[in-house]
């Protein structure tokens, strides 16, 4: 028996072995797929806690929705937030390939550009979109899909996306 297999309380070092790695590795960058289907990919969100670790779970994420707990990748994410939490937008995303690859959604509303949202990794450091979007005077924001402790839970998101809206 391997260290794998003793460490995981396995019999041998087989498929069980990569399976548990894959599940980890895919669950570290918010890839992770829950093994069952249901309605909602949400869940009710709990109350907000007075204290700020009260609201965590023991491996220290959030009790909240947020896009590693969401049964599906961080695009996914973001785009049924979205389309749950602003029915009154026209929310479409692209991917886009520049030097660091980012997905874009745009709000619209009565056919006018009303919210431009970038998804970026904390590596990128692209500022031309955000530059574009101030020169036009469309509101922007930024979300980083790979920052520690950054969860991006549904209210945070939720209330961040409403203030932008909001202007």
């Amino acid at each position: 028996m391997g260290f794998f297999s003793k460490l995981l309380g396995f019999d041998s070092d087989d498929e069980k072995i990569r399976n548990a790695y894959t599940d980890l590795s895919d669950m570290l960058r918010g890839t992770a797929r829950k093994k069952h289907t249901s309605a909602s990919s949400f869940s009710p969100a709990p109350q907000p806690s007075a204290s700020p670790s009260a609201g965590c779970s023991r491996y220290g994420m959030p009790d909240e929705d947020c896009q590693y707990n969401y049964n599906g990748t961080y695009t996914e994410y973001f785009d049924d937030l979205f389309h749950r939490e602003f029915p009154e937008y026209d929310i479409e995303y692209r991917e886009e390939k520049r030097y660091h690859p980012a997905t874009v959604f745009t709000f619209r509303q009565n056919g006018q550009i009303a919210l431009i949202v970038e998804l970026l990794s904390e590596k990128s450091s692209v500022r031309k979109l955000r530059s574009e979007c101030s020169r036009s005077n469309i509101p922007y924001l930024r979300y980083y899909y790979n920052h520690d402790g950054w969860w991006n839970t549904r209210s945070y998101v939720t209330q961040r996306t409403r203030n932008a809206l909001r202007g």
